[in-house]
């Protein structure tokens, strides 16, 4: 019971963000703003500790995940950036990634590199949701019309087991290649990536669901582009466009995203 965590522990930010979650899930609005000024103190406070911790200090428990925050009335653009920022952070620190700066170096270096094969760009994406998921049925005619456009290679690395779907079966078949790395550290992920000579990766989580932001820091691809799943930035350094449209995320806000934005004429969902 959060309610009683929260009795006895007011400052619990964790008991505080899933009580307010749960609320909203329960359309129980009786206590909604009080408990929407008190998640935003408590988020300003997290972040606070976050930006100025000084140097080997333990990073906080985070507990608000940035697609969360964006469902809520009280927290704005740059708000989410900032939670986007430190989760993006942590997943960098976890997977032992290098800096920001020597990852840009080695994507930029590896641009440069012949393509081999039949010559097309190779593009990997990279989800936990491959099967009977809202991802995977939003992305379904994508790997057939690769195929069937022939200038670019798809590879679809999955990271879940499958769920013995229709939905699951008709992926793989469909594209091109498929990678199993359900069962593979973030490290055997981003050297997956790098083996099937993927140019560009497309996350197609962001901060939804189970993110990935580990693999990502560890730039497998030259390239890392976030699409889908996430209507919002990654606040990653290691992320480099993200792909949206003028409505889920107008330009007036491209200084809230962390990547360039790549902004498509139509809404962004490909399949509905």
């Amino acid at each position: 019971d959060y309610r009683r965590t929260l009795a006895l522990n007011p400052t619990s930010g964790l008991a505080l963000a899933n009580y307010v979650f749960i609320s909203t899930k329960l359309a129980e609005w009786r206590r909604a703003d009080h408990l929407a000024k008190w998640l935003r103190a408590s988020t300003d406070a997290l972040l606070d500790r976050v930006e100025n911790a000084a140097p080997f200090e333990p990073m906080p428990i985070l507990f608000l995940p940035p697609y969360h925050a964006l469902g809520y009335d009280r927290f704005d653009a740059e708000t989410v950036r900032r939670l986007a920022a430190a989760y993006a952070g942590r997943g960098a620190t976890v997977s032992g990634a290098p800096s920001a700066s020597a990852a840009a170096k080695a994507a930029r270096k590896s641009l440069r590199r012949k393509r081999g094969g039949d010559g097309r760009l190779v593009v990997g994406f990279l989800s936990p949701d491959f099967g009977d998921h809202p991802t995977s049925h939003l992305m379904r005619s994508v790997w057939v019309l690769l195929q069937r456009r022939g200038r670019v290679k798809g590879v679809c690395f999955a990271r879940s087991a499958d769920d013995g779907s229709e939905q699951r079966a008709y992926l793989q078949a469909t594209c091109e290649e498929w990678v199993d790395v359900s069962s593979a550290s973030w490290t055997d992920v981003a050297a997956a990536v790098a083996a099937a000579g993927v140019e560009v990766l497309v996350d197609l989580n962001g901060h939804c669901g189970r993110p990935q932001m580990e693999a990502l820091s560890l730039r497998g691809a030259p390239l890392t582009i976030t699409y889908m799943g996430h209507p919002g930035t990654s606040g990653a350094a290691f992320v480099d466009y993200a792909i949206a449209d003028r409505v889920t995320s107008p330009p007036a806000l491209a200084s809230q995203f962390s990547e360039k934005l790549l902004l498509l004429p139509q809404w962004h969902v490909t399949d509905y």
